[in-house]
């Protein structure tokens, strides 16, 4: 059994050396990440090799006087293969001592030999990994199972570590220091007025159409404001009607693609501009940049839903500068106890949340979030406690 570490900047070159010298039959034990030189991150990638080949041990290891590093190279014991020795004569020197000890017993203790080299190995890399968080071991598991993005969970626990004081309440300093990040993210003081255009963009499904009605019935109910509805999706079913019928139950103007432009001129009220899903190719953004521009909108805002994966909300970055963006609004946060997405959205499009919503469709309010119950979500059950 060959085991071997294999060093590279990302995980995908570091898996592609231990397929290029170890083939499809290797067993991946570990993958970690590490600080390298320069500030750089390299990503460390253990793999085993059950029953090497001559020529793999040869690829794997080709100067036999360089010793791998943190490898473990155990040789199978030598048995007679009748089809490729050939027997050799028999001799009349004396029979030596023969050892009764069954091959099964000389492999069995070389696996526990191996089995307890490997649990010592691997236990040695997973108290390293957990070094680099310390005191916040708990706090990294907790953001990472919210789904927050690796970069986020880094800087903030670096930063954590940069300002803590042992003499202080580990939990409470945590809190408090995600209760910043959180009020840094959020904006309380958001409001509308007659002559500003304010559209909502996103992918499908994030809950556009649902935001801008609920947005339209709090100006018109609460505020008592003039407002005008303009849908300028032609691509999904029924939008002008969804957005028609909104007009009709709260009693305003409503405009389509067709006359959105005229119909945006009117500076008597508050123009609410829903839009077609952004897709994922940048340069099909433009046409709808130039719509938005030609309506003259002040605000744009980003609405993501909070069901969706962090990971697939930084792919969004570049639609959101090319859209220019300026607020940000997580939907459906009632659907998942998972709230990573609301941060990595603010963190990665450097915008500030002005509101997150619940319940499904165009009905219900508006919230404005709370740092301090956002934060007792999050670290919740026992890393919440001392």
């Amino acid at each position: 059994m060959i085991i071997k570490t294999f060093r590279a900047e990302t995980s995908s070159a570091a898996l592609k050396r231990v397929r290029e010298e170890m083939g499809g039959d290797a067993i991946v034990l570990k993958t970690t990440q590490q600080e390298g030189s320069l500030g750089r991150v390299v990503y460390e990638v253990t793999a085993c090799l059950e029953n090497p080949t001559v020529g793999q041990t040869s690829k794997i290891f080709p100067d036999e006087t360089t010793t791998a590093p943190r490898a473990i190279v155990i040789e199978a014991p030598e048995l007679e293969d009748q089809s490729i020795v050939p027997t050799p004569e028999p001799t009349l020197k004396p029979t030596p001592e023969i050892n009764h000890q069954s091959t099964d017993d000389v492999w069995q203790k070389r696996y526990e030999k191996l089995e307890l080299k490997i649990n010592t190995f691997l236990e040695t890399g997973s108290k390293e990994q957990q070094s680099m968080y310390a005191p916040f071991e708990n706090v990294y598991e907790q953001l990472l199972s919210h789904d927050f993005s690796a970069e986020f969970i880094n800087e903030f626990i670096t930063e954590l570590q940069e300002t803590y004081d042992s003499a202080d309440s580990t939990m409470a300093f945590v809190k408090m220091k995600l209760a910043e990040k959180i009020i840094g993210y959020t904006t309380e003081d958001f409001s509308l007025s007659h002559g500003d255009k304010l559209a909502v963009v996103g992918p499908a499904g994030a809950g556009k159409s649902s935001v801008m009605g609920k947005l339209a019935a709090t100006l018109v109910m609460r505020e008592k404001k003039k407002v005008t509805l303009i849908t300028l999706d032609d691509v999904k079913m029924g939008a002008y009607d969804e957005t028609a019928a909104y007009a009709e139950i709260l009693g305003v103007d409503y405009a389509d693609n067709r006359n959105a432009e005229e119909s945006a001129k009117n500076n008597n009220t508050i123009t609410l501009i829903d839009t077609v899903a952004l897709p994922n190719i940048v340069e099909n953004i433009i046409p709808i940049n130039d719509k938005l521009d030609a309506i003259k909108t002040n605000y744009r805002i980003a609405v993501f839903s909070a069901i969706m994966r962090s990971k697939d909300v930084v792919l969004f970055q570049e639609q959101m500068k090319t859209i220019n963006a300026t607020h940000l609004v997580i939907t459906k946060t009632d659907m998942t106890s998972c709230l990573g997405t609301l941060i990595t959205a603010a963190h990665t499009f450097g915008l500030k949340i002005i509101y997150t919503t619940d319940t499904l469709g165009g009905i219900g309010l508006l919230h404005r979030p709370q740092a301090a119950e956002l934060v007792n979500q999050i670290l919740q059950s026992e890393v919440a406690s001392e």
